[in-house]
């Protein structure tokens, strides 16, 4: 994706494309999407960069209300059907696989940081419903 094709008001909501969160994944927050391309129910590109779902919620939220449904890609991904998190309808919907890898690392983290006891349901982020549910 080419900087000048970024939605402007993706831009306002979520900021410069290509941003970076942190510069180390394994130190990064567990709900981000390392290289993530945002896309539109065409398949179009709209914005592009590190995101954290759980912290940038409501902005993603606001995209959704402006453009429609979205799908955010790993960097690997090549069409809505390899998307991590799909939002519509106001809510933001989490792939299983998403999921699970957000449930490991985040008791992982509360091992770590906390001592707690690794309670995966502990840091479940708030507002953001998985696939199934």
């Amino acid at each position: 994706m080419k900087i000048s094709d970024t939605s402007p008001i993706a831009k306002q909501l979520l900021g410069f494309p290509g941003r970076m969160i942190s510069h180390s994944k394994s130190l990064g927050p567990a709900t981000a999407v390392w290289n993530a391309q945002i896309v539109n129910a065409k398949g179009k590109a709209v914005w592009a960069g590190d995101i954290d779902i759980e912290k940038s919620r409501e902005q993603i939220l606001q995209l959704a209300k402006q453009l429609g449904p979205l799908y955010i890609l790993p960097e690997s991904g090549k069409s809505t059907y390899d998307a991590l998190v799909m939002v519509k309808q106001n809510k933001i919907w989490i792939d299983d696989n998403f999921a699970n890898y957000i449930r490991v690392k985040s008791s992982r983290k509360v091992l770590k940081t906390k001592g707690g006891t690794g309670n995966r349901h502990q840091n479940r982020p708030s507002g953001i419903t998985q696939k199934g549910e």
